[in-house]
C-alpha cells in the first residue's frame, strides 16, 4: 500500500470543503491547515468545527508559513486561478475545484508551469461513469445523447446568468470529455431572448473516434441530468448520474381492448449503483481524495482531470453557447 501523505491544507471554507475535509479524513489524511481570503469571517469557525488546529489570516500565509505536503484549492472561481498561480510557484501539489476558472485564457499560464495540479471533477470517480466510459470503449462508435436542464436565474443582480452553466454544467461537459476520451463541437445553435441572453441550445458533438453526441442545454426544464449511450440492442441510460440502467432489447406489447395501442418497452438487465462509500459521503470524493494522495506520492492518476482537461471544458462551454463569460469588469459595471 501506498504511503499516505498526511499534512493537507485548506484555501477556502465554503461548503464544498466541508466534504472534501471529510473525504481527506475518511482515507487517513490529517487536515492541519486552512485559510480564506484577508479578513474572512468563516475560518475560525470552520477552523473550530472541524478541530482544525493552524489557521492563518491569508491563503498567502498559509502557503508561506504551513506544514502542509498538499493543499486543496476551493476558493471562489474568480479568485482560483490567482491561488493555484502561487501554490504553482511553491511547487506544492493541489486538489482544486473545477472549472478552475470561467475563461480560458487565464488557465493557460497555469498550465505553462507543469506543476502537481489535479482538478476535482469528482464524477469522473463514479462507479457509474466509469461503467460508461467501459460501454464506450467495449465496441464500435455509437450515439449519444445528454441532456443538461441547468437552473439559470437570468434576474440574477449579483453574478451573470451564466455562472450555473459554468460552474456546474462544465461537469456534464468534463464527463463527455472523460468518457469518450475527448470531443470536440461539430455543431452548436442557441436560443436567444429579447435580450439576446442565451437561454437554451442544441449541439452535435463527436469524438476522435467518430462517436456521436446530441447534446441539449434545456435550461430550467423539469427533467433530471442524464446520459444516454446506444448500440444496437442495448443502451446505458445514466439518468441521474449516480445511477445507471442497462437494457438489451425490447419488449412488444400488441394493443388489447382495454388499451388499443401497441407499445414497445425496453427490456431492463441490470442496474449499476454507486459505492457504498458514495452513500455516506459526497459522491466520488473519496475516491478523488485517495487519487491526490497517490498523486502526491507520484502516482498520476488516469481517472482525475487535468489543467488542460479543464482548459477544455470551459473552452466547450463557451462553444456551445457561443458566448464568453463577462469578465469581473464588465460584470461590476452592471
Amino acid at each position: 500500500m501506498a504511503h499516505i501523505v498526511k499534512k493537507i491544507g485548506i484555501i477556502g471554507v465554503g461548503g464544498i470543503s466541508d466534504w472534501h475535509l471529510r473525504a481527506f479524513r475518511k482515507i487517513g489524511c490529517d487536515v492541519t491547515s486552512v485559510a480564506s481570503r484577508p479578513g474572512s469571517a468563516r475560518v475560525e469557525p470552520f477552523a473550530k468545527k472541524h478541530t482544525i488546529p493552524h489557521i492563518y489570516s491569508s491563503w498567502q500565509e498559509l502557503l508561506d508559513k504551513a506544514d502542509i505536503d498538499g493543499v486543496l484549492v476551493a476558493t471562489h472561481v474568480d479568485g482560483t486561478a490567482a491561488v493555484l498561480s502561487e501554490v504553482l510557484n511553491r511547487q506544492l501539489p493541489a486538489l482544486v475545484e473545477k472549472p478552475v476558472s470561467f475563461h480560458p485564457d487565464l488557465i493557460d499560464p497555469l498550465i505553462l508551469k507543469k506543476g502537481q495540479i489535479m482538478v476535482a471533477y469528482n464524477r469522473r470517480f463514479y462507479r457509474t461513469v466509469q461503467a460508461c466510459k467501459s460501454f464506450v470503449q467495449s465496441g464500435e462508435p455509437l450515439v449519444a445523447q445528454m441532456n443538461l436542464p441547468e437552473g439559470i436565474n437570468w434576474d440574477d443582480k449579483n453574478r451573470s446568468y451564466l455562472y450555473p452553466f459554468f460552474e456546474n454544467s462544465c461537469h456534464g461537459i468534463d464527463m463527455l470529455n472523460f468518457i469518450f476520451d475527448g470531443v470536440d463541437v461539430r455543431s452548436s445553435s442557441q436560443i436567444k431572448n429579447n435580450k439576446q441572453e442565451v437561454i437554451g441550445f442544441s449541439a452535435v458533438l463527436c469524438s476522435q473516434r467518430g462517436d456521436l453526441i446530441q447534446l441539449t442545454g434545456n435550461w430550467g426544464a423539469p427533467g433530471n441530468f442524464s446520459l444516454t449511450l446506444d448500440r444496437p440492442g442495448r443502451r446505458f441510460e445514466l439518468k441521474p448520474f449516480e445511477m445507471v440502467t442497462v437494457y438489451e432489447g425490447m419488449e412488444m406489447i400488441d394493443p388489447t381492448p382495454e388499451f388499443p395501442i401497441r407499445r414497445y418497452l425496453p427490456k431492463m438487465k441490470e442496474r449499476i449503483l454507486l459505492e457504498d462509500i458514495d452513500l455516506q459521503e459526497k459522491p466520488g470524493f473519496t475516491q478523488q481524495a485517495s487519487a491526490f494522495v497517490d498523486f502526491m506520492n507520484g502516482k498520476k492518476s488516469p481517472v482525475a482531470a487535468t489543467l488542460e482537461e479543464a482548459r477544455k471544458d470551459v473552452s466547450l462551454c463557451e462553444q456551445l453557447i457561443g458566448v464568453r463569460y463577462p469578465s469581473l469588469e464588465s460584470l461590476a459595471s452592471h
